[in-house]
């Protein structure tokens, strides 16, 4: 009898188990989660480091805003006539003038706590900043002035117009104040309604200006700022550096008229030096914040008395 043997080939076949699989797909999460753990920590340093630049951009380009006007500070209100007397205009009144005043109370309630404030005033007009006299300071809506050619030797005053003269410059729309060191201490700004043709020529003016006096050692004089006189406030509001025209509106009551001349800033310190310099300091922070614990009060600053040994 003959047996016939069958052998059967098994084909056997190797594949991951379900084990495997899952321990995978962990192994491949969790190295996901660190890969995007580190992205987002290189990024938000890298957020910090444009931040703070930019922050200290921003507090450059605020500081270089500021050298502009602050050096026209004055300029067309530094006669004695002028100074230290209050100013009324149409929507300020500054008492006492001067080129650069910190900290007017106008501005009390709008600043952010525990910083400072300025406000500045200057003329545009193309003159002379001292004044022309007034030859007629009686009290009407016309003075006469001055017109303060030199024509030489050989030619007639009042100068005539083919020699180059042609008054104080005063022009329809500028803004005049008339002073006198002894009689006036209230100034009112008032605006020229025609222009002035010649020399020793009348200016009509808007309103009635006051009633002057003639005195040889102080005379009194017709001030002109121009046609777009600058009264403008300075101040950090909501964590940016705003500006507001004040010869255009009451920017104490209207906070929309403020326009921002850099964000993230802080705090300002002013600090005058002698008559005739002002130091600014301004904080910046960056709008990205690396800390758990955030200052949110404003700076405090202290003055420090330094002695020499």
């Amino acid at each position: 009898m003959t047996s016939r043997k069958f052998t059967s080939r098994r084909h056997s076949q190797r594949a991951f188990s379900l084990v495997e699989i899952m321990v995978g797909m962990t192994i491949g999460l969790l190295g996901m989660i660190i890969i995007m753990q580190m992205s987002s920590l290189f990024e938000a340093r890298k957020r910090t480091t444009s931040g703070g630049d930019d922050a200290q951009n921003g507090g450059a380009i605020a500081l270089f805003t500021l050298q502009n006007p602050v050096s026209q500070a004055g300029y067309g209100i530094s006669n004695s006539n002028l100074i230290g007397k209050s100013l009324t205009t149409p929507f300020i009144t500054i008492n006492p003038l001067q080129p650069l005043t910190v900290n007017p109370a106008q501005l009390t309630g709008i600043q952010t706590a525990n910083t400072d404030s300025f406000l500045i005033i200057y003329g545009n007009n193309n003159d002379t900043t001292e004044g022309a006299l007034i030859k007629n300071p009686i009290a009407s809506t016309i003075y006469t002035v001055d017109g303060g050619i030199s024509c030489g030797a050989s030619v007639v005053a009042p100068c005539p117009l083919a020699t180059g003269g042609g008054g104080k410059s005063f022009a329809i729309g500028d803004w005049v104040i008339p002073s006198q060191n002894t009689v006036t201490t209230t100034l009112n700004l008032f605006q020229v309604s025609a222009p002035i043709p010649t020399p020793n020529s009348t200016v009509p003016l808007i309103g009635s200006p006051p009633a002057l006096t003639t005195n040889p050692v102080n005379p009194p004089l017709l001030f002109n700022l121009g046609s777009a006189p600058t009264i403008r406030a300075y101040a950090v509001i909501g964590g940016s550096l705003k500006s507001c025209d004040y010869f255009a509106q009451n920017c104490a009551t209207n906070i929309n008229a403020w326009t921002t001349i850099a964000e993230n800033i802080m705090t300002m310190r002013l600090q005058c030096v002698s008559t005739s310099a002002l130091r600014i300091a301004l904080v910046t922070r960056s709008i990205q914040i690396d800390t758990g614990i955030v200052t949110l009060a404003t700076p405090v600053w202290i003055l420090i008395a330094l002695q020499r040994h």
